[in-house]
């Protein structure tokens, strides 16, 4: 699979640049690795899942993720929770219900999301493809920088969430 694949000007370029090389103490702990299209580079993200350690972290303090602010469909999905919920005066057992609220909601969000990136990579790494068979087609060099395109935007929201 090509690691770097560069479309400029109705061409592209292709290549197996980047290696990952791990001592035999290391690939005995490692579980997978794979080549993942990369947004923000032309280079594609190659990366490698190991257990360095055998304990977990405990449970951290929950934080409200303050972003959902801007998200309508959050607002009114728990506005209508609230109200439904306020009645019952159980301020501490309301809390924990609106934190599982939140958490229910980011992770079908981040699950839909995150589906719609998958399906992207695949169509990338399927124009890539039929790219190094016809270089010369400018509707592939086309197609190709949009979906890239809509990947970054993707990944630029998805990071902002981890920096955050």
């Amino acid at each position: 699979m090509f690691t770097f694949v560069r479309v400029e000007a109705h061409w592209p370029s292709h290549s197996r640049l980047d290696r990952i090389y791990l001592s035999r103490f290391h690939l005995s702990r490692t579980h997978s690795s794979s080549i993942r299209l990369a947004p923000f580079s032309d280079h594609h993200l190659a990366t490698v899942t190991a257990s360095l350690c055998a304990e977990r972290p405990g449970p951290a303090y929950w934080h409200f993720n303050n972003s959902l602010l801007e998200d309508e469909g959050f607002v009114t999905s728990f506005r209508e929770f609230w109200l439904a919920w306020r009645g019952r005066r159980w301020w501490d057992l309301g809390k924990v219900r609106a934190r599982l609220f939140c958490h229910d909601y980011t992770r079908g969000t981040s699950r839909r999301r995150n589906a719609v990136i998958e399906q992207l990579e695949r169509e990338v790494l399927e124009l890539e493809r039929r790219l190094a068979t016809s270089p010369e087609d400018p509707l592939l060099c086309g197609a190709c920088r949009e979906k890239r395109e809509e990947l970054r935007a993707l990944e630029d929201h998805r990071a902002r969430g981890a920096f955050i």
